[in-house]
């Protein structure tokens, strides 16, 4: 039986790897020749007594074309990309985090492609959008995929118990 259904948003820029960490946790696959999202994708994944209705967002290009889609969010997985830093400091990217509806939201930052070997990790500055659990993983190997999902399972377990 499910005791709480929570809708989650991945967001971040072009590449980052939104729909291939989405494609890791839901599926547990791999698929380097995937197309651009558009628009939005919507996965399920039940975790325990839990189900994450899972929204796969395009890249952000601009933080007015997200907030549609952002309504009724319970968590943010925010996707950063370990070899590209500019991930981390892209302005529309930063304008959705420090808009103040979204500020209050539970977020996790996870820094992909750490199987990568000019992985560096990186997150937008705590200071400016506010803090979460910052984690690394890997898309392609899975690492630190599930441990992500968790944190958003276990913030709204504990604030519904």
């Amino acid at each position: 039986m499910i005791k709480l259904r929570l809708k989650v948003c991945l967001i971040g820029v072009s590449g980052v790897g939104k729909t291939s960490v989405t494609r890791r946790f839901v599926n547990n696959t791999f698929d380097p020749g995937h197309l651009e999202t558009i628009g939005a994708r919507i996965h399920r994944k039940r975790v325990g007594d839990v189900e994450l209705v899972i929204w796969d967002l395009e890249g952000i290009s601009s933080a007015n074309l997200l907030r549609s889609y952002l309504r009724g969010v319970a968590s943010l997985v925010v996707v950063t990309d370990g070899t590209n830093p500019a991930s981390c400091t892209d302005e529309s990217l930063i304008s959705l985090l420090t808009t103040p509806m979204y500020r209050r939201i539970h977020k996790v930052y996870l820094c992909n492609k750490s199987d990568k070997p000019d992985f560096s990790a990186c997150f937008p500055s705590s200071e400016i959008v506010g803090t979460g659990p910052q984690l690394t993983g890997s898309a392609l190997d899975g690492e630190g995929i599930t441990s992500a999902f968790r944190e958003v399972v276990n913030e709204h377990s504990q604030s519904n118990s």
